[in-house]
Formats: structure tokens, C-alpha cells, sequence
């Protein structure tokens, strides 16, 4: 049975600056924590051979404002985010070169490809998902132009096949 990759491509970048911005962390290149940055994914589906599948959705996300919690500074990234609703996406900030939430969960890393990042387990512990940072840079071809992205890899488990689909899975996001 083929196996499927979804991919969250990043599809435009827009950010605003002007000269008395502070100068950004070690994951501003690829998530920049600036109040006004704003992101549009594209998503896709891609089989094993290459073949890409434009899913017709489209999802965006936006720094709206800033907060503090635990005496840290988090950005409020709100929009919407493929299969959940509401305009809350979560809590960010830079801790040394991560990119953690609230919960200090990593969601980033731009250095560390050796180490399992996160993980979750669906309630039952039928599924697992564990995500990694994929060492080599992608290429990534979106209309507003070429960017390098670096993917935080997941990979889906299951005990055995769930409505026909085979494990293991991967969920590449960039």
C-alpha cells in the first residue's frame, strides 16, 4: 500500500520591519518573532513516487501580540492551522535557539537533529508521533519565491492499520 506525506508547505512570507525592531534569536531566520508576521501554508499530499496532490486548503497564521508568562516574553500566534478551528494556534518564544510554547514544548530547533523533540500519543496510546528536526535543508518553491525550510519531521505509528491506512507515517513540516 503506498504511504502518503503531507506536506505543510510554506507558501508566503510577509514581515514588516523598520529600524528600531530589536534585533531577533537564532530562529528568527526561519520563524521571526516580530508582532505582524504573518505565514500562509499551502497544504499538500505526496505519494511515494513524487506525485504531488494540492489538498485545496489554506491556512494562515499571524503574530497579533505579545505576552508574558512566567516572567518570559511569548508571542500570540493566532489563525488557523489544518484540522483545527478556533484563531489561538499557541504561545512562542525563542529559548536559545528553540522555539518552545507555554508548555515548553519544542516545536523548533535549527541545530539539533539528533534528538527526538516531541512527542505525543493519542488518547489510548493507539497512535504515537514523535517529531525530529531532518538535518538537510529543503528547497521550498511557493509563489512568493524559493526558501530554504528545515523540516520538523514526524513520524506516526500505530499498532496496526486504522481504516485501511499502514503505519508508519510521515508528516513533514517546514
Amino acid at each position: 500500500m503506498r504511504k502518503y506525506l503531507l506536506v505543510l508547505s510554506l507558501g508566503l512570507f510577509f514581515a514588516s520591519c523598520c529600524d528600531d525592531d530589536p534585533v531577533q534569536n537564532e530562529t528568527s531566520n526561519y520563524f521571526p518573532l516580530n508582532i505582524g508576521n504573518y505565514w500562509v501554508y499551502e497544504n499538500y499530499e505526496i505519494d511515494t513516487l513524487g506525485f504531488q496532490t494540492q489538498e485545496h486548503v489554506l491556512d494562515s497564521i499571524y503574530i497579533d501580540r505579545d505576552t508574558m508568562i512566567n516572567n518570559l516574553q511569548y508571542f500570540i500566534v493566532e489563525g488557523s492551522r489544518f484540522l483545527y478551528s478556533g484563531n489561538l494556534v499557541g504561545f512562542f518564544r525563542d529559548s536559545s535557539g528553540y522555539l518552545v510554547n507555554e508548555r515548553g514544548e519544542i516545536r523548533f530547533s535549527e541545530s539539533n537533529f539528533n534528538d527526538i523533540l516531541a512527542s505525543s500519543d493519542f488518547p489510548g496510546g493507539l497512535i504515537q508521533t514523535t517529531y525530529k528536526m531532518e538535518m538537510t535543508p529543503n528547497t521550498i518553491v511557493v509563489p512568493a519565491g524559493e526558501f530554504e525550510a528545515l523540516n520538523f519531521q514526524g513520524t506516526i505509528t500505530a499498532n496496526q492499520p486504522i481504516n485501511g491506512i499502514e503505519y508508519p507515517r510521515i508528516v513533514n513540516n517546514y
